[in-house]
Order: structure tokens, then sequence, then C-alpha cells
């Protein structure tokens, strides 16, 4: 029997993706797990994949995950005759696409995707414009054939640049603080040394927790 194992996360869909996470959720035996992870992605029943031998899967299973922990760059997509691309000047992302973009990248695929990439309107040479946003359902349901690789390169963007925006808060706090609220703060025991100290740690703390 002849199975397609995917060699790179375009190859891999995000209703996949979507399944893995859920997976990965639900199941604490590893081997059972990873048998699930062959199932999804090979498309074949679990039934199919327990008579493959332990080093076939583990081989299948881990090359899966190693391109799940991959960083791919952004990049258009097809779908159903549709051209996707992603959100081309975030500096111009409405507040509620950002809300939207920052509560879904890690709770719904289908719904962040269809926050981030839209169907592109025009286009010259690399620049282009996509649609106005109208909502989350638009295309959610479409965005489960997008490719992986869309949604993981866009939540390492998008997250980086969470990241930078929540790191730059102490920076900003210590810059803005009055002369009279410095002297509250050391009146209180809090010196701005340790105030520093302590705004730099969660800073350091949120950068730990999205590398991991």
């Amino acid at each position: 029997m002849e199975v397609t194992i995917p060699t790179s996360l375009k190859e891999i869909t995000c209703l996949q993706l979507h399944k893995i996470t859920e997976a990965v959720k639900l199941i604490d035996n590893e081997t059972l797990l990873k048998m699930t992870i062959v199932s999804i992605v090979c498309e074949l029943p679990l039934e199919k994949v327990v008579t493959f031998s332990m080093s076939d899967i583990n081989e299948i299973a881990d090359s899966v995950l190693n391109l799940l922990n991959s960083k791919p760059q952004i990049e258009h997509f097809t779908i159903d005759g549709i051209k996707f691309g992603f959100i081309p000047n975030l500096d111009a992302m409405s507040g509620s696409e950002f809300l939207d973009a920052e509560m879904y990248l890690n709770a719904d695929i289908f719904k962040a995707m269809a926050v981030l990439y839209r169907p592109i309107k025009r286009e010259k040479n690399k620049l282009y414009t996509i649609e106005k946003y109208k909502g989350s359902d638009k295309y959610a349901e479409l965005m489960q054939k997008a490719p992986a690789s869309a949604y993981i390169g866009a939540k390492v963007f998008f997250s980086s640049l969470t990241i930078d925006l929540l790191t730059t808060i102490p920076q900003y706090t210590l810059k803005n603080l009055t002369s009279s609220e410095v002297a509250l703060l050391e009146k209180n025991g809090v010196g701005i040394s340790q105030l520093m100290n302590s705004l730099e740690e969660i800073g350091s703390d949120l950068k730990k927790l999205y590398h991991n």
C-alpha cells in the first residue's frame, strides 16, 4: 500500500493541524499519540496505522513534529481559486482586527486565519491589497483547507510583534512616571531600581513564555 507522507508544512492543512493539536491535548500515551498523528497526516484509519511497524510510525510522526516546530515564511496561498494574502500593513489594522487576531491565534485556527488572511483584490509586483475585514466567520470554514505553514508563519510573526509591544511597557511606564509618583513609590518601599527590575522581569518572562 502506498502512503503519502508530508515533507513540507504546505502539505499539511489547517484542519489536520487542528486535529493534531486536539490530539496532543487529549492523548496522554505517547505511542497512541504518534499513531494518531500518522493517521491524521496520512489520511488513514487508525486501525490501519496500528499495523505499521513502530519504526515507521516513529519516523513519520517525528518528521511531522519537526515540521510543526519550524518557522516558515508568510506566503500567499490559493483555495478553490481564491488567492489569499496576509495583512500587508499591520500598522493599519483596525482595533477589531487586532483584537480578533490576538484572541483567536491560540483558540481557533480557522478564525485566526480568516482575520489575518483575506482575498487579494489587486496585486502588482510584490505590492497588493486585500479585502476589507468583515468578521472572522466569513472565511473560517474555507480556511480548513489552508496550508498549516500559513498559520504557523502568521502566528510566529504576530506573536513576536505582540511580545515586542508588551516588553516595551517597562520602558514606557518608567518614562511616564511623574516625580511625585516616583516619590510615592519610594515612600512605600518601592525604589525606582526595584520597579525597573520587576518590570524587566515581566518582559523577560513574556519572552520566555513565547519561546517555550
